[in-house]
C-alpha cells in the first residue's frame, strides 16, 4: 500500500486579505466594480443558489464562476497577491521591495497569522528566478492569503456557494506499507520521490 497526497487539508479560519493591507501602505488601490462584485454580488448570488434546487444551482454557479473569471481585472499596482494558489506577493517597483517587507512582517505577525515572509533569493535559485513572485508568504494554519476584497485586513472567507470552511495545507500526506518489507526514511519525502520508491519496490530499472 502506497498512499500519496500533494497537499494536505486543514480547517480554514479566516483569510488574510492581503490586497486590503497593501492597500493600507498606498501600494494597490481596488476598483470600485471590485468592491461592488464582491461586497455587495457574491452575497446576492449566494442568496439566489440557495433558494434553487441543487441541480440547477450548480449550473448557475459554474456559469457565473465562469464569468466572474473572464472579467478578471488587470491590476496596475506597485504590489499585489500574485494568486491564491502561490501565496506570494508581486512587488512591481522594487525600490519599496525591503521597506513593504518590513511593513508586512509588522502588521502580519502584530495580527498573529504568518509563521515568517521569505525573499524569494531566501528559497528559490536558478535562471527562471525572475519569474516568481519577490515575497514568500508562510502563514499559519488555519489562515490563507485571498485577493479577493473586503473591508477588514484579517476577516472570515467567502466565495460562491458560501464560506469555506477547509483548505490545502502546506503539509501533504505520505504513507508506505508492506507486510514483506521493512521501510527506513532517509529523509522528508516529496512528490518526486514517489515514482523512484514505486520503480524501486516494483525492481523496475531507470535511468
Amino acid at each position: 500500500l502506497i498512499l500519496v497526497s500533494d497537499h494536505g487539508f486543514t480547517p480554514l479560519n479566516k483569510y488574510i486579505y492581503i490586497n486590503k493591507l497593501l492597500e493600507k501602505y498606498g501600494y494597490f488601490s481596488f476598483p470600485l466594480k471590485e468592491k461592488i462584485s464582491y461586497y455587495l454580488l457574491v452575497p446576492l448570488i449566494n442568496m439566489i443558489i440557495g433558494i434553487l434546487p441543487k441541480s440547477l444551482a450548480f449550473k448557475f454557479y459554474f456559469r457565473i464562476k465562469k464569468i466572474l473569471r473572464q472579467k478578471r481585472r488587470k491590476f496596475n499596482n506597485k504590489a499585489y497577491l500574485h494568486s491564491y494558489t502561490s501565496q506570494a506577493i508581486v512587488v512591481k517597483d522594487k525600490e519599496i521591495l525591503l521597506d513593504l517587507l518590513n511593513k508586512l512582517k509588522k502588521d502580519l505577525f502584530e495580527l498573529n497569522v504568518i509563521n515568517n515572509l521569505y525573499l524569494k533569493e531566501e528559497i528559490f535559485s536558478g535562471e527562471m528566478i525572475e519569474r516568481i513572485p519577490d515575497i514568500i508568504v508562510e502563514t499559519k494554519e488555519g489562515y490563507i492569503l485571498s485577493d479577493l476584497y473586503s473591508r477588514n485586513i484579517l476577516a472570515p472567507p467567502y466565495k460562491l456557494m458560501g464560506q469555506k470552511k477547509a483548505d490545502h495545507a502546506s503539509i501533504g500526506i505520505f504513507g508506505l506499507y508492506s507486510p514483506l518489507r521493512c521501510f527506513k526514511l532517509i529523509k522528508t519525502p516529496h512528490v518526486y520521490d514517489i515514482a523512484p520508491t514505486i520503480l524501486g519496490l516494483l525492481k523496475v530499472k531507470y535511468e
